[in-house]
């Protein structure tokens, strides 16, 4: 997802890395278990092989054809968030914010879902719409350390830089994401 600046895009890495099965970055790794011989998943996983390889006009054909076959499996909300990610790097954010919609209405109680749609809302200039979000984040369980990464990667968003950073520290405090998350380089 676009940033403003090149210390942001580390926080965000480091966020999008340490969210399970939800970000870009891992959802290649969160699948190399996947039953190859499952036909049913093979736009799933084209889609996810394309989307961290940057090609995301590609990346999207396969995340709709997946979905317009299978919108009912298991990985749909996953396939959803994909498709939103590759959207939302193309620059079609209300698009982009749709299809995080729907991965939610699959996955209620993701927050990492949740964090991107409000992170979505931030870039796009919905501010008021992200701070809803982040309020809900704070409130849905207060000290949850699970929660930390989400919170900073909303304030990314918002622009709010050393928020992001306390809240990565505070992340990082309780072991909710560890030196090996941060990259090396983009």
């Amino acid at each position: 997802l676009p940033t403003r600046s090149m210390p942001a895009v580390w926080i965000l890495a480091a966020i999008l890395s340490t969210l399970v099965g939800a970000g870009s970055l891992s959802l290649a790794q969160s699948d190399a278990r996947a039953d190859e011989t499952d036909i049913t998943v093979r736009d799933y996983l084209s889609g996810n092989g394309l989307l961290n390889r940057g090609l995301y006009e590609l990346a999207a054909v396969e995340y709709r054809k997946f979905l317009s076959q299978h919108g009912d499996h298991e990985k749909a909300a996953v396939a959803r968030y994909g498709l939103a990610v590759s959207l939302f790097r193309l620059g079609q954010f209300d698009e982009a914010v749709a299809e995080l919609q729907k991965a939610i209405e699959l996955s209620p109680g993701s927050s990492a879902f949740t964090a991107n749609l409000a992170y979505a809302y931030a870039v796009s200039g919905k501010r008021d719409k992200a701070v809803d979000i982040l309020n809900e984040l704070k409130d849905r369980s207060p000290g949850a350390s699970s929660n930390f990464p989400q919170i900073a990667l909303v304030y990314v968003g918002l622009d709010e830089r050393d928020q992001a950073m306390a809240w990565l520290e505070k992340a990082y405090a309780e072991r909710t994401i560890t030196a090996a998350t941060w990259p090396d380089s983009l």
